[in-house]
């Protein structure tokens, strides 16, 4: 019989909106660290998990809904929209919980 705990963990969904929990734990780890953060803070964060064009793809996919975007070229960087501070606000804006 398992645990009740690992069955909440199964029945969780492990999305919000389209994106993976697990990959917006480290954009808000990227923001603990960077108020501003370029596109390289991002690859860093998910060496390992994403190839470079995997992390852009995700960065586009979220400005606009979760990320805002300023500056050009080289100069580029994401700051989160206002009212990120945990995984429960992306719930919230995500989904519209």
């Amino acid at each position: 019989m398992l645990a009740d705990e690992y069955f909440e963990l199964n029945m969780q969904k492990p999305e919000i909106g389209s994106f993976r929990i697990m990959d917006l734990k480290k954009i808000l780890n990227v923001f603990k660290v960077n108020k501003k953060a370029k596109m390289s803070d991002f690859i860093e964060a998910f060496q390992g998990d994403l190839n470079r064009n995997q992390v852009r793809y995700l960065i586009d996919k979220m400005v606009g809904r979760i990320l805002i975007k300023g500056g050009r070229g080289r100069g580029t960087y994401y700051t989160p929209i206002d009212g990120i501070q945990n995984i429960d606000d992306f719930k919230t804006i995500l989904e519209g919980v």
